[in-house]
């Protein structure tokens, strides 16, 4: 199952290499897809997050949008869960930062069902122009903890 699971992760990673990533990459129209490994309660989450800018710059910031889902292990009954997430991306003048906050929805809809609304806040930072480790702290919804790279799309 490990195997499995690594390849999986390696192959969905891998597609997302060609394309370029600025470090406050959230803007009208451009996208992200990022993969990785959390916890929410008991579980261990292995996930991923799919964002979109949407509109011009509002305030000190810009706004995203998009879809997450996840495989949450808990040692026994194994649960699955897709959802949406809205979260605003502060303008910083560090240009390697991409610092944000937001709300999340998610949806079980595997083992046992069920629904969660929670927060997220985290930030990004460019290792390369294609490329972003992403460290995510939430409470409710999606996870309440959450790590991983991001890939510009």
């Amino acid at each position: 199952m490990k195997k499995i699971l690594f390849i999986a992760f390696a192959l969905f990673s891998s597609t997302f290499f060609a394309s370029t990533l600025s470090a406050q990459f959230i803007s009208n129209g451009k996208q992200l897809g990022t993969v990785g490994i959390g916890g929410f309660r008991s579980a261990t989450l292995i996930g991923g997050q799919w964002e979109i800018g949407v509109g011009d710059k509002v305030g000190i910031g810009r706004f995203g949008v998009g879809a997450l889902g996840g495989l949450y292990l808990t040692g026994g009954d194994n649960a699955f869960g897709i959802g949406g997430q809205a979260n605003y991306h502060f303008d910083l003048n560090a240009p390697r930062w991409d610092l944000f906050a937001g709300l999340n929805f998610i949806a079980i809809i595997t083992g046992g069902g069920g629904s969660d609304l929670g927060f997220q806040f985290g930030g990004r930072y460019a290792v390369q122009n294609n490329l972003s480790i992403l460290v995510q702290l939430g409470a409710g919804g999606f996870a309440s903890f959450f790590a991983g790279v991001s890939f510009g799309l």
